[in-house]
Order: structure tokens, then C-alpha cells, then sequence
């Protein structure tokens, strides 16, 4: 692409530099690529659950492999998890239970500990499920992955959308006029 893209970065003007507009087109072809096996795993009846799933052991595996690429690192990365697991899960316990007091004090006006095991039967009936929850959860974890992975994260929309408009134009240019 010839020409220089610009998206507004904190308020400025900046032009994007071609390696960072190759990248956006890489995450955007992934991204096509994620698509497409979506489709063709809802032909073959696979649930969403199950997809999400499957591609989250994907990447699961996809990175361990590239921290297992020595020892030494494969040795930091379980001091890391060490000290920072039992971080996710208080964290993950606490937003459950957070959310289970919150739908208590609503409903009842009292704490959740409180609650007799009729009331906390109406109180999940009709409520946002646990699996609501977890997709909830997922998906914030899955948003600061993207933003801990991707440098200037905060404009790859931004970029995408004018890769896109450039690439539509280009298409126009070269398209044949038809006279009717």
C-alpha cells in the first residue's frame, strides 16, 4: 500500500508505521481464518461452548509450547504461575460470590449466607446462569490477553478499518466500468 495510514492515538494524528500495518493485516487474516473454522464447526453441529473451548486448548498449547522452548524459562514461568494463580482464582471466586450477595441483597434484602435453600432456588431461576458468568469472565480475561499481546492494542480497530477502506478503494479502482 502506497499510501501512508493515520488513525487518531490519544487524541493525536500519528501515521502508522508499515510494520504495524502489516501485523493488523496478519491479525486480521487470523482472524478470517478463526471465522471460517467457526462456520465450518457449526455445519458440523459443534457447539459454541465446545468451539470456545477448543480453541482456548489451542492456544493453551500453542503458548506452552513456546514457554517450554527451554528450561530455564519453563522454570520461571511456574514461579510466575506460583504467585499469580492463586491471585486468579481468589479473583474469580470473589466476582462469583460478589455476584451471588448482589442478587441476594436485591431480591431479598438480606446477605446470601442468609438465604434458605428455596430462596436461593428463585433466586437462580430466571437469574444470569453460571455460565453467563464464566463467558463474562472469559471474555475480560481474554480482552487484557489481546491487550498484553498486541502492541498498540488501543488503535488495531482503528488500523483495520482504514486497511479496509484502502483495499476497498483499490478494488473500485481496478473493478471494470460497465456500460448499460
Amino acid at each position: 500500500m502506497s499510501k501512508a495510514i493515520q488513525v487518531y492515538d490519544n487524541g493525536k494524528l500519528v501515521d502508522i508505521p508499515e510494520d504495524e500495518v502489516e501485523n493488523v493485516r496478519c491479525i486480521r487474516e487470523t482472524y478470517g481464518l478463526t471465522y471460517h473454522a467457526w462456520k465450518e464447526a457449526c455445519s458440523k453441529n459443534i457447539s459454541n461452548p465446545n468451539f470456545i473451548s477448543g480453541l482456548l486448548k489451542f492456544l493453551d498449547k500453542f503458548i506452552e509450547h513456546d514457554l517450554q522452548r527451554d528450561e530455564k524459562t519453563w522454570e520461571e514461568v511456574q514461579k510466575i504461575w506460583k504467585n499469580v494463580q492463586p491471585k486468579i482464582n481468589k479473583a474469580l471466586h470473589e466476582a462469583h460470590d460478589e455476584s451471588n450477595e448482589e442478587r441476594a441483597q436485591r431480591k431479598f434484602q438480606k446477605p446470601f449466607g442468609q438465604l434458605s435453600d428455596a430462596e436461593k432456588k428463585i433466586l437462580f431461576d430466571g437469574e444470569p446462569s453460571a455460565a453467563i458468568i464464566r463467558a463474562t469472565l472469559t471474555y475480560h480475561f481474554i480482552l487484557r490477553a489481546f491487550d498484553t499481546w498486541t502492541p498498540n492494542w488501543q488503535r488495531v480497530d482503528d488500523i483495520a478499518i482504514q486497511i479496509e477502506n484502502a483495499e476497498k478503494a483499490q478494488a473500485e479502482k481496478r473493478a471494470p466500468v460497465v456500460n448499460s
